[in-house]
């Protein structure tokens, strides 16, 4: 997953899936981290725009495994990296969904996509998007790579 999450990687398209991009309009939460994301310590004092990323998954694509009592598990690891337009990175986040359902769960999700959001504190100005899920089960892997302007506050 690392080396798919590089700056201009070609796209892996083994996992297909949507993502909206766009400033959050979702307030912090009281229990929220000042800031989200492995920001860079240089830009720590530097104004930041939290971002957020509403994913959609088809179920379908998503590699479950049976387990005991008609139960079923699944997992997905979703990716997010920030480059700088000197190809550095910035910021990132990664985050591990697990999915265990029961029998009845199960049915109902394969009926529909996996939708999943996130939240990302982005610096201003031109940045390069890395997106990426990992399906451990399956080791298949989508990314997509997306420019982005940032906008001063």
């Amino acid at each position: 997953m690392r080396l798919a999450m590089g700056r201009a990687m070609p796209t892996s398209t083994q996992l297909l899936f949507d993502v909206q991009v766009e400033p959050s309009t979702i307030p912090p939460k009281p229990s929220d981290p000042p800031i989200l994301g492995t920001l860079d310590p240089k830009l720590k004092s530097k104004p930041l725009t939290r971002y957020g990323f509403q994913y959609v998954i088809p179920a379908k694509q998503i590699t479950f495994t049976s387990g005991p009592n008609r139960t079923h598990r699944a997992s997905l690891e979703i990716d997010l990296a920030a480059y700088n337009a000197d190809g550095k990175i910035v910021t990132g986040l990664s985050q591990t969904v697990k999915m265990p359902l029961s029998d009845d769960k199960y049915q109902q999700f394969i009926q529909g996509p996996f939708r999943f959001f996130q939240q990302l504190d982005l610096p201003s100005g031109q940045l390069f998007l890395r997106i990426g899920i990992l399906d451990p089960t399956s080791n298949k892997i989508g990314t997509l790579e997306i420019p982005l302007t940032v906008p001063k506050k």
